[in-house]
């Protein structure tokens, strides 16, 4: 493929052709992804005839790439599978290839999967919303160790969940909150219309959302109920509920 590509810039090998963009300008190593590493190759390298630099090989910088490397830390990572056994979970792709494979160590795997994560945070925290036909969404609290993230679940007309957001602090306060809901308002989505909004009995995200909001319908959510009657069934006076615990 290399060498079509080069021919396709520079003409036949050894032939005159004065309608040639490029020349050959000899090789050098390089490397192409396969089998979820890096593997070394000999890369023809070619110039422009009007001397203004490298031409690019269209098959090189695509099987260059390390993008779907990046993808397949993150869905296998995702999946349960750790970076100290990356490798096992290799597509087989002949000894030879597997014995000269780089960038499956652990810490090569694991410097992926954070740079891959990051990029596909980002990119939820930042894609638009106009598009969603938004008619409840849920919010809640998730403690990571010290650290509390707060979560949005959307649901559109047809049923389907949308990931929104996700917001990082030390608690489950009114302005993480805020902060989470009116960045959702700001992607897109309308809020003048009514939505249903399930969240648990935090005062902190009902106050929020009924700021952002203009017609939210709050609906506390039924498995936080259960389990607080199973903690504290003594402080819940709906009989329903506490059976239901129970």
């Amino acid at each position: 493929m290399f060498d079509e590509d080069v021919t396709g810039l520079c003409g036949a090998g050894g032939k005159h052709n004065a309608d040639r963009t490029g020349y050959r300008h000899g090789t050098e190593a390089g490397s192409v992804t396969l089998g979820g590493g890096r593997i070394p190759v000999t890369r023809p390298w070619a110039r422009a005839a009007d001397g203004s630099g490298e031409l690019h090989l269209p098959s090189y910088e695509l099987f260059s790439s390390t993008e779907i490397l990046g993808r397949l830390a993150m869905e296998k990572m995702l999946a349960g599978l750790s970076s100290r056994r990356y490798r096992a979970g290799l597509e087989p792709a002949g000894q030879k290839v597997e014995a000269a494979a780089a960038s499956v160590s652990r810490s090569a795997v694991s410097r992926r999967f954070v740079v891959a994560t990051e990029t596909a945070l980002e990119q939820l925290m930042s894609r638009r919303l106009d598009d969603l036909d938004l008619v409840a969404f849920m919010v809640d609290g998730a403690g990571f160790g010290e650290h509390c993230c707060v979560l949005a679940l959307g649901i559109d007309i047809e049923g389907v969940k949308h990931p929104l957001a996700l917001e990082e602090g030390s608690t489950e306060n009114a302005t993480l909150v805020t902060d989470l809901i009116t960045g959702l308002r700001d992607r897109g989505p309308g809020v003048t219309k009514p939505v249903l909004a399930v969240i648990d009995g935090s005062k902190a995200l009902a106050k929020a959302v009924k700021d952002v909001f203009g017609k939210p319908i709050i609906q506390r959510c039924q498995e936080h109920k259960i389990l607080m009657s199973r903690r504290e069934p003594a402080a819940w006076q709906t009989p329903g509920v506490v059976a239901a615990g129970r």
